[in-house]
């Protein structure tokens, strides 16, 4: 069957009719929730074009490609099943989709999803260099049947979710049974979480931006998730010069317990678990005409070809 480059597709319990535009499907809002996502995606857009210049994305870009292959070599050396688990979930998958890129050059069958539709439709130069597929979704009302995806990746997206227990439900949802599910989200300590709210630049432009503490978000994921694996790295673990000082170990777990830390919770779907919640389902589609896609031409001619450059 060819890949649908344009046309749509109806769902049977909504009825309404979602398209499909350069190859991604483009699914909706959730209704209460309409306006507040659609200023959030022309932040997330002003963020990323105007918060840093051109040479700092590709520096990001570039560590978040190497962090998310060590993160597959992870998976399948701590996933004694892993090479039956085929089918990804990337959530939140940013500008170019370099992770769910990763996940699709290593042989996975990816679905990528992102709120912010010029992150997803500038990624058709990466699509190219290895094929996957591309949604445009609220992540807290995901367009999938339960139990459709072996492994789970969400990163760096809870933080951006005023509930994250919304999030990780649907997670647990859509995961199949015994399937991984994939969390990394940077965390504050508490007592960093006590000064840094007061100086939040994203959230003044419109950007949800919550901070929270590991064990915030470990009181949900311990629900959903047997004996996870819990992995923190230091936020100066990219400040080279500290390796090659005294006591250097002392002063990474010294930062962990005063700034906060890269978390990472690797872990193996839970079957016993019920939400409390009675989630409200009802969306509205994205009309993609309602928003300024001028930022595309970001993406796809300045940014994106720069990190490719990266890897070939």
């Amino acid at each position: 069957m060819d890949n649908v480059t344009k046309g749509s597709l109806h769902c049977i319990n909504c009825h309404f009719n979602f398209d499909i535009e350069e190859g991604v499907s483009i699914f909706g809002l959730k209704l209460d929730h309409k306006e507040e996502r659609i200023k959030e995606i022309k932040a997330e857009n002003e963020w990323t074009s105007t918060a840093n210049d051109l040479q700092s994305h590709i520096n990001f870009a570039k560590s978040s490609s190497q962090k998310g292959k060590q993160i597959i070599d992870y998976i399948e050396a701590f996933d004694e099943n892993s090479m039956n688990r085929r089918k990804v979930l990337d959530i939140g998958s940013g500008w170019g989709c370099f992770q769910a890129w990763q996940f699709a050059s290593r042989g996975y069958d990816v679905t990528a999803t992102e709120i912010c539709p010029e992150f997803i439709f500038a990624s058709d130069k990466v699509v190219k260099e290895c094929y996957f597929e591309r949604v445009i979704t609220d992540c807290t009302v995901l367009p999938f049947k339960d139990q459709s995806f072996d492994i789970v990746f969400c990163k760096e997206t809870l933080h951006h979710i005023n509930d994250p227990k919304s999030l990780l439900d649907e997670i647990w949802r859509v995961c199949s049974p015994n399937g991984l599910i994939i969390i990394k989200e940077p965390c504050v300590s508490s007592l960093l979480k006590l000064f840094i709210t007061k100086v939040n630049r994203a959230a003044r432009i419109g950007i949800t931006h919550h901070f929270r503490t590991s064990n915030e978000y470990m009181e949900t994921i311990n629900d959903i998730t047997s004996n996870p694996v819990i992995n923190r790295e230091s936020f100066t673990k990219d400040f080279r010069f500290i390796r090659y000082i005294p006591f250097s170990d002392f002063i990474n777990n010294l930062s962990i317990i005063i700034l906060g830390s890269d978390f990472e919770v690797f872990g193996i779907k839970r079957t016993d678990y019920k939400s409390e919640v009675q989630v409200n389902r009802e969306i509205i589609p994205i009309n993609i005409n309602e928003l300024n896609l001028a930022q595309i031409k970001y993406y796809r001619d300045d940014l994106i070809p720069e990190v490719l450059k990266l890897f070939y």
